[in-house]
């Protein structure tokens, strides 16, 4: 290689280095690029980050180096009331003239502050039956959220079509909920359910049904949550973590009603109520037959005899006494679903 040409690259090279140092410090220097600082919100504010930014374009922060905000409220600001907390809603500040910047479209040299808001946690609940969770009429898991201080609303389990896998023959009475731990048989409504406050976990059992929720750290709570079932006090957790509640739905087991039509030839007397698995009475009259069901009603009818042996229950009804079969004779014994009876 011919000293000319090397001396050529020589400075074609140093040309680029000199280049990109230019560069470099020319987009510190521009007149169009700005520095945004960002602040936290304690009473001295700390710097947490920077951002250099082009005209009319978007900040994006970069963190100091070994710095790492975790974007809570660093000031000495207690909570308004009882299951708020603050939480972080970006950085707000002004320009020299008073004007607010807009993080989206910086307009010159500016510093941010950590800005927060206060909110209230939420607390969930489900209902469950046994290992069921109780859904609505859509499948839907029933979840209701509340806030500190806000009325439970049990109405949801109220609806026996709302009882997860009822056993067939049987109608279920809503009638309260059982709190977990030892207190399976402690039923309790929503009515009593109430709040309370609390500096430290509870030691002395209060009645059924009360909720402690601890403010331990007033700057920054996390709200352990403790509720009583009359026995014993259940840790139930904290506010802060999403805290969801499970009670356990109480439904009274009942046998269904089932109706019995009576009939004389075609012509329909009227029904009787039996219950599942109960017997439907029948007494013989000088002219008829009496039937009586087991919710005291009863109907005479005329007649000399009376024979379910071609009386059969629906598909429906036999399927749900027993699987495989498609009919199933009357038994007055022994009613297990709606059916007739005809006199003749």
């Amino acid at each position: 290689m011919k000293k000319n040409q090397l001396l050529n690259i020589l400075i074609i090279a140093g040309s680029c280095i000199t280049l990109g140092a230019c560069s470099f410090n020319t987009s510190k220097q521009d007149s169009n690029v700005y520095t945004v600082q960002y602040f936290d919100d304690s009473a001295t504010p700390v710097m947490v980050g920077y951002a250099y930014v082009i005209k009319g374009r978007q900040a994006n922060m970069r963190e100091l180096e070994g710095v790492s905000y975790d974007k809570r409220s660093h000031s000495a600001a207690v909570p308004s009331r009882v299951g708020a907390h603050f939480v972080f809603d970006g950085y707000q500040g002004q320009y020299e003239d008073g004007t607010p910047v807009d993080l989206n479209n910086v307009q010159g040299n500016c510093n941010v502050y950590a800005k927060f808001v206060e909110e209230d946690y939420k607390l969930s609940y489900v209902f469950k039956n046994g290992v069921d969770t109780i859904r609505d009429n859509n499948g839907n898991v029933i979840k209701p959220q509340i806030k500190y201080g806000d009325a439970f609303d049990f109405s949801a389990t109220t609806s026996s079509m709302e009882y997860q896998n009822p056993k067939y023959g049987y109608d279920y009475d809503y009638k309260g909920v059982a709190l977990s731990g030892d207190s399976k048989d402690v039923v309790i409504t929503s009515s009593d359910l109430n709040w309370k406050t609390a500096k430290a976990s509870p030691v002395d059992i209060d009645s059924k049904g009360t909720i402690v929720v601890v403010f331990d750290n007033e700057h920054e709570p996390e709200y352990p949550t403790y509720y009583s079932n009359g026995l014993e006090w259940i840790e139930a957790g904290k506010l802060s973590e999403n805290l969801s509640l499970k009670f356990n739905s109480v439904h009274e087991e009942k046998k269904k009603l089932f109706n019995v039509s009576i009939y004389q030839g075609t012509a329909l007397k009227g029904t009787v109520g039996v219950a599942y698995t109960e017997a439907l009475q029948e007494t013989s009259t000088l002219t008829g037959f009496t039937f009586t069901g087991t919710d005291g009603s009863s109907i005479t009818v005329d007649g000399t005899s009376y024979s379910t042996k071609y009386i059969k229950y629906s598909k429906e009804v036999a399927d749900r006494i027993q699987e495989g079969y498609s009919e199933k004779n009357v038994e007055l014994a022994h009613i297990m679903g709606d059916c007739s009876i005809i006199v003749s």
